[in-house]
């Protein structure tokens, strides 16, 4: 099924939970907000959005090691420093911990100070401040930051003239997790914990399916390769 423009997925979601005739028992702003709700994590569990055009030309200033990093930001896929042509290393605070001492003959040695250490930066490090980011070493000059990520919507579906943000073929797929918040309203009239265990089943298989289709579609196919006689 193909749904373009969030009132089609008003539209079905109102036929699916047999809601179409005034006085509606979930308003417009109520299916809205649940369909906001399914894109946000159908694009956080699938990774299904790339972006290599929001986040670019980030000011990167001498002396200053920290960044803010977006909440819209699920994980950054590539970063670079543009002045500097370097390409950088994402790592958690714990992986970058780790990589940072050496092990001599199974003596722990570590290698200095890092959080004083200037130069041109060569590694990202994540998980050290909330909505931060970390570069290492502290940057020696100026430059711009451009990265590719995975992100959630930055945009909230709030009406029928917001947009979609998620590829097109998944729209659909969100009517499962509508279902399963609509079922779920505490109240008398809407309230269906079987109805919503179901929707909960079907949202999650069709995450599970998602989830496959983006990691075909992002994987580089190998070459064949033939032995010689």
């Amino acid at each position: 099924m193909l749904i373009k423009k969030p009132s089609d997925l008003l539209a079905l979601a109102r036929r699916e939970l047999s809601d179409t005739v005034e006085p509606y028992l979930w308003s417009d702003n109520d299916l809205y907000y649940y369909m906001d709700e399914a894109q946000r994590e159908f694009a956080r569990k699938t990774r299904c959005i790339t972006d290599a055009t929001h986040f670019t030309e980030i000011a990167v200033n001498e002396d200053d090691p920290w960044l803010d990093f977006d909440p819209a930001i699920i994980d950054i896929k590539r970063a670079t420093l543009s002045t500097a042509d370097q390409v950088l290393e994402i790592q958690t605070i714990e992986e970058f911990q780790n990589s940072y001492y050496d092990d001599d003959y199974g003596i722990i040695r570590k290698k200095g100070y890092w959080e004083e250490q200037t130069g041109t930066p060569t590694h990202i490090i994540l998980n050290m401040e909330t909505d931060m980011m970390r570069l290492y070493p502290i940057p020696s000059a100026d430059d711009e930051l451009d990265m590719v990520v995975w992100r959630e919507p930055i945009y909230d579906i709030e009406s029928s003239s917001s947009n979609f943000e998620i590829p097109q073929k998944y729209n659909y797929k969100l009517i499962y997790k509508i279902k399963e918040l609509a079922y779920g309203k505490q109240d008398y009239e809407t309230f269906d914990g079987d109805r919503r265990e179901v929707n909960l089943a079907l949202w999650e298989n069709a995450v599970l399916e998602a989830r496959s289709d983006v990691k075909k579609r992002t994987r580089r196919p190998r070459g064949v390769r033939y032995g010689g006689i």
